[in-house]
């Protein structure tokens, strides 16, 4: 019973850090998104380092995504 609760809990925690890790996944698109625009608009040298600040901070995010779902992983 006890192991059986122990695993329904870590089942729960996998669910989670997969809903989180497919969050992070949209964010994750939306950092190519950033980064083609960031590129295309390089002409323009100050709208491009606006666009670069953001997808680098999005990409901070992408490396949690890696995390949640090594994580996920080992708990499924």
């Amino acid at each position: 019973m006890r192991v059986a609760l122990l695993f329904a809990r870590t089942q729960l925690r996998a669910d989670i850090y997969l809903r989180v890790a497919l969050l992070f996944a949209r964010i994750r698109l939306r950092v190519g998104i950033y980064l083609r625009v960031a590129l295309l608009f390089a002409r323009t040298q100050l709208r491009a380092d606006i666009y670069l600040r953001v997808a680098l901070l999005f990409a901070r995010t992408q490396l949690r995504v890696g995390i949640y779902l090594r994580v996920a992983l080992l708990f499924t």
